[in-house]
């Protein structure tokens, strides 16, 4: 997938989560950090937007960078993830929140061609605090994946 094509999409998607955004007016921020353990291990810091689509649904798209290190030699790494997570808890009436999720990541290292990955992943989202609500998640998606997670707290609904 070129770089054109991947920005493109991005766009597209953006918009789509920006006129979703805008009937529900609940756009939640989100800042992650993520681990994808494999042939080659990938650290990544990541930054994006959640938006409901429904009661039990959110939409997330995230972008972020770092580093992936095969072979003791570490490179530039980039991502954009595209993941729907279905809740079992959207209102919150529990103290911890369980979900699942699936969507596509695609990720380049400098001086590769970019790569699309189909991810499926498992969380928990805690309790809130006053600011954010943090959560953790494990799955699958170009290696295994562990991500720890800071949403914006919302006070009706995870």
């Amino acid at each position: 997938m070129t770089g054109r094509r991947l920005v493109h999409m991005a766009s597209l998607w953006m918009g789509l989560a920006t006129s979703a955004a805008a009937q529900s007016a609940r756009i939640q921020p989100e800042l992650r950090a993520d681990g994808i353990f494999g042939s080659a291990n990938t650290y990544h810091a990541a930054a994006g937007v959640s938006t409901p689509l429904g009661n039990y649904i959110r939409v997330s798209l995230m972008a972020g960078g770092g580093v992936t290190v095969a072979n003791s030699e570490s490179t530039a790494s980039g991502r954009v993830d595209i993941v729907g997570r279905f809740l079992i808890d959207p209102y919150r009436q529990q103290r911890w929140g369980p979900y699942g999720g699936a969507g596509v990541s695609v990720r380049r290292e400098r001086d590769a061609t970019g790569r699309a990955y189909l991810v499926a992943m498992l969380g928990i989202e805690g309790p809130p605090g006053p600011l954010f609500v943090p959560a953790l998640e494990i799955g699958l998606g170009g290696g295994t994946r562990v991500g720890l997670i800071l949403r914006r707290s919302l006070t009706d609904r995870r």
